[in-house]
C-alpha cells in the first residue's frame, strides 16, 4: 500500500513544482540600478608664487613691523632667524635683513652686514624685485654707516673742543691763582715791614 501511495504522490509533487516555477516566472525581476560614474576630478595644481608677489607681500608688512613693540619685534626677529636656520629660503634671508635694517627687535650691525655681504644676496637677476630690495638695503646700510661715522666725527670734535675749553679755563684759573698768591705775598711783606714815618722838612 505504501508503494502505491508514493507512486500516487509523485505526480502531485511534480504538478506543484511546475505551478511554482510558472508563478515565479511571472514575478517581476528586480535588477540593481546602475551606479552612476563619478567623473575623476584632477588634483589641484599648486599655484607658484612669483618673486614679485613675495616681495610685494614682504614690503606690505613694513608698516606693521615698524609699529611693533620692542618685545614683539624681538619675537619677529627670532622667528625669521629660526626659519633661515632651517633652510636656505631666500625670502627668509631677505626678511631677516629687512628687520635688522629697520631695527625691528633691536639692531645687530654685524649680522646685517654678514647677510648683505653673502653671495646669495647677489645671485638674483639685477632687475628682479628681490635683488632690487637687496640693493636698496645695501644702500640704506651704507648710508646709515656713513651718517653714523659723520655723527661720530662731529661728536668727537665737540669733545675735543670741550676739552680745549676746559684746559683754557684751568689755565686761566691757575694764572689768576698765581696773581692772587703774588698779591698776598706782597701784602704779607708790607705787614712785616711797615713804612717809615715821613720826616718833616725844615
Amino acid at each position: 500500500m505504501s508503494k502505491t501511495l508514493r507512486f500516487n504522490l509523485s505526480p502531485c509533487l511534480l504538478t506543484a513544482a511546475i505551478v511554482l516555477v510558472s508563478a515565479c516566472s511571472l514575478l517581476p525581476i528586480k535588477t540593481q540600478a546602475p551606479v552612476p560614474e563619478v567623473p575623476e576630478v584632477p588634483a589641484p595644481v599648486p599655484v607658484a608664487i612669483t618673486d614679485e608677489q613675495e616681495v610685494r607681500g614682504l614690503l606690505a608688512e613694513v608698516p606693521r613691523l615698524v609699529a611693533l613693540a620692542a618685545e614683539e619685534g624681538k619675537i619677529e626677529q627670532q622667528s625669521a632667524s629660526a626659519t633661515l636656520a632651517h633652510g636656505t629660503n631666500e625670502m627668509a634671508r631677505l626678511r631677516l635683513a629687512l628687520l635688522l635694517s629697520l631695527g625691528v627687535g633691536g639692531r645687530n650691525d654685524v649680522r646685517l652686514q654678514a647677510l648683505l655681504d653673502e653671495p646669495e644676496s647677489r645671485t638674483a637677476a639685477t632687475d628682479s624685485p628681490r635683488q632690487q630690495v637687496w640693493s636698496l638695503l645695501q644702500r640704506m646700510n651704507a648710508e646709515r654707516i656713513r651718517t653714523h661715522h659723520e655723527t661720530q666725527i662731529r661728536a668727537d670734535a665737540r669733545v675735543r673742543e670741550a676739552e680745549v675749553r676746559v684746559r683754557e679755563a684751568q689755565a686761566r684759573a691757575e694764572d689768576l691763582q698765581k696773581k692772587l698768591d703774588a698779591m698776598k705775598s706782597v701784602e704779607r711783606t708790607l705787614h712785616k715791614h711797615p713804612a717809615l714815618p715821613k720826616k718833616d722838612t725844615p
